[in-house]
């Protein structure tokens, strides 16, 4: 009776997973855990019976655990690999669009050699801004400076004109001190981004120009001052000529 129990309980172990395929792997394997348990448990009679199939259940429950972290381990393996080829390949697109960013500087440079020079003079010029009582470039203005430099690095025949200025409050010397502080800050970063003091032309001129109204703050912000204006080879002597 016995044995005909265990051949029994061995059966129902190999038919429960063809019965179960649908449900998914891990109830194939509590199935075969199920079977096998009661199979073995059956040895010991009902009871025995009893306890092996719900220790073959649990079994069968940790195969099924190691099985998922086998697929899991096989799907982080393959997430490692897309990221390395991901990585890879930004990594080629960032060189590409460097490579991209430096032709495109280099075709620039190419075209601004082309324009004539008087024309490129012409076309550039603005005005630096300074705090009341300072000589000291405000670094909004820095980036202006920098882009300026690189105008004139791919132009050395192109020359600079610097002026300086003050709003009238305050005394003259002082004023006239002030705008000369002011045109050297404009000139030493301008230096700073390569551009040699024998292309720079300068003059200061205090409040001497200044013709605001008294008490109108917005009339001296404007004449607290450097003026930048690109010279052509032609206007560079009579430059020279006005410095002081």
């Amino acid at each position: 009776m016995r044995k005909t129990l265990i051949v029994i309980a061995v059966i129902a172990a190999l038919m429960g997973p063809a019965a179960q395929a649908s449900e998914g792997d891990s109830s194939r394997e509590e199935g075969i855990g199920f079977g096998v348990g009661l199979a073995v448990g059956s040895v010991g009679g009902p009871i025995g019976a009893w306890v092996g199939a719900v220790a073959g259940i649990h079994l069968g429950k940790l195969f099924a655990r190691a099985h998922d972290a086998d697929e899991l381990t096989l799907q982080v393996h393959s997430l490692e690999s897309r990221l390395d080829e991901n990585l890879e390949e930004a990594s080629r697109l960032q060189l590409a669009l460097a490579d991209a960013r430096s032709s495109m500087a280099a075709a620039r440079e190419q075209l601004a050699r082309q324009i004539p020079s008087e024309q490129v003079a012409e076309s550039v010029g603005f005005d630096l801004l300074f705090r009341t009582g300072e000589t000291s470039l405000m670094e909004t203005e820095i980036p202006r400076l920098q882009q300026l430099g690189q105008l004139l690095s791919s132009r050395p025949d192109l020359q600079l004109r610097l002026d300086g200025f003050a709003d009238q409050r305050g005394d003259t010397d002082f004023n006239q001190a002030l705008s000369e502080a002011r045109v050297a800050s404009v000139r030493h970063a301008l230096e700073e981004f390569g551009i040699s003091s024998e292309r720079i032309h300068a003059g200061a001129w205090g409040e001497s120009q200044a013709n605001s109204e008294e008490g109108d703050l917005d009339g001296y912000a404007m004449e607290r001052r450097v003026s930048v204006q690109l010279l052509a080879p032609s206007s560079s002597m009579s430059a020279r000529s006005n410095e002081q």
